[in-house]
């Protein structure tokens, strides 16, 4: 059984569709919600709703000790993660918030 593994970045304005490009043991819902922080974050978006306390943690851990993803298996993502938000000239704000408010806040 194949699944298709895919995170949507809600913004007022247009709805995006991330492709996360993993496979075998990298196709997972935590690269989907890294690509999808990281597409937000590469287009500029400087307040960002996050509901993954995972995805949240790794890149922090990313940002404060590198050396401890160097085997991740999202590791490429978290270094472009961790480039983006150290190279940017504003600075770059991650919420977490409840999945259920964000839901019902987006289409409000």
């Amino acid at each position: 059984m194949v699944a298709a593994i895919s995170k949507k970045v809600y913004h007022p304005s247009s709805r995006n569709l991330v492709e996360p490009n993993g496979a075998g043991i990298t196709n997972t819902i935590g690269r989907a919600e890294l690509a999808a922080i990281a597409a937000a974050i590469t287009h500029d978006h400087i307040h960002n709703a996050i509901d993954s306390l995972t995805s949240l943690h790794q890149i922090r851990k990313q940002l404060l000790y590198p050396e401890k993803h160097s085997h991740h298996v999202q590791g490429d993502l978290l270094k472009i993660l961790s480039s983006t938000i150290r190279n940017s000239e504003s600075h770059i704000f991650l919420y977490k918030v409840n999945e259920k408010n964000l839901i019902r806040n987006c289409w409000k």
